[in-house]
């Protein structure tokens, strides 16, 4: 490739990145030697694609650059873990092991309650005494009683369908 190519601007392009990872892929456990048809590590385009999938984790090179800096070389990538999971379908282990759990402590939930109380169309009086049975609550029926909450909003599917096409620009 001529040396001045290496001086225009690249960006990196989704089609050479699927590429080059499922080489890596095919090549895992040891380094990608056989680069895919189109791709050569010396070609700007590839080492620049090389570069931005290391840069996200989803594979692991070493760029070495030439003296006066007109160059960028890299060592053969070896796939990650993380670039495994990406090309898998469901994410991989990747999705399993991010599962978050996220709990709600006691005021927390009092708090969202309350809200949704002086929000409601009721009369202050109903209000105060709902507020009074809330604050005496114990923390085990308050959760139970957010369960039974999140259960009734589900029922309430259609609703939902319609705030996600709304907030998904459906």
């Amino acid at each position: 490739m001529n040396e001045d190519s290496w001086q225009k601007p690249t960006r990196p392009d989704r089609e050479t990145q699927r590429k080059l990872l499922e080489a890596m892929a095919d090549a895992y456990p040891n380094h990608l030697t056989c680069l895919p048809e189109g791709c050569s590590l010396d070609d700007k385009q590839t080492v620049a694609n090389i570069l931005y999938l290391a840069d996200h984790g989803l594979c692991r090179t070493e760029a070495l650059h030439e003296m006066g800096g007109r160059r960028v070389n890299v060592l053969p990538p070896i796939i990650t873990a993380a670039g495994i999971d990406f090309l898998a379908d469901d994410g991989g282990l990747r999705a399993i092991l991010n599962v978050m759990t996220i709990r709600f402590d006691a005021d927390t939930l009092r708090a969202l309650i309350e809200k949704e109380v002086d929000d409601a169309e009721i009369s202050d009086e109903e209000k105060s005494v709902i507020r009074e049975h809330l604050k005496s609550l114990p923390e085990a029926a308050l959760k139970a009683g957010m369960t039974d909450l999140v259960s009734m909003g589900l029922k309430h599917i259609p609703d939902s369908i319609s705030w996600l096409r709304i907030h998904l620009g459906l």
